[in-house]
């Protein structure tokens, strides 16, 4: 299937080569989030790395279809929209936790709460009092934070046996969500 090339800002979910149906929303996207955040640096991705994976996902969401993806082509350009999205969604969000958090607390001045929970980066454990390795990435904080921007933009993926989704869906290599939802917390 031959495309019109277009400036990548100007592509829309119309100039995609397929509907932009529940199977591109719920399969396709769903499915390029998920290795996204799978990757060491969702906010810098090599471009040739993105195009090869978006085309393992488009041949098992739609094997029917003879597509190549691009960088300069729609499915690129579309998807990338939607993972900047993806991540503005996590920071907005930790913003939401932080001032939910911060308005329950009424026996401290959130100064000295907040300057606890950043020393040592005790807001991303378990038990913020109890840091241990071993409950690093266990806080409220943390968790909320996958649980509310990544499991939910990812629960109807497609398994991509070339990109290991049924491992990353289980968690196995999510560093770079865990890491975007960490700074997020921790710049706000």
């Amino acid at each position: 299937m031959k495309e019109v090339i277009k400036p990548r800002g100007q592509y829309r979910n119309n100039d995609l080569p397929v509907p932009a149906d529940s199977k591109w929303v719920k399969a396709f996207l769903s499915t390029a989030l998920l290795w996204a955040g799978s990757q060491p640096n969702p906010w810098e991705m090599s471009e040739s790395v993105m195009a090869d994976a978006l085309q393992e996902i488009f041949n098992v969401v739609y094997p029917g279809v003879k597509y190549k993806v691009n960088p300069n082509g729609a499915v690129f350009a579309v998807t990338q929209q939607r993972l900047s999205e993806w991540r503005s969604n996590i920071g907005s969000t930790a913003l939401a936790i932080i001032v939910d958090f911060f308005s329950r607390i009424k026996d401290a001045p959130n100064a000295i709460v907040a300057k606890q929970l950043l020393k040592n980066y005790a807001f991303m454990y378990e038990d913020s009092d109890n840091i241990s390795r071993e409950t690093a990435y266990l806080s409220v904080f943390v968790l909320q934070m996958i649980a509310s921007t990544h499991l939910s933009a990812i629960v109807d993926h497609t398994d991509v046996p070339a990109l290991n989704t049924d491992e990353l869906a289980l968690g196995k290599g999510m560093d770079g969500v865990i890491v975007l939802c960490v700074v997020a917390v921790r710049f706000f």
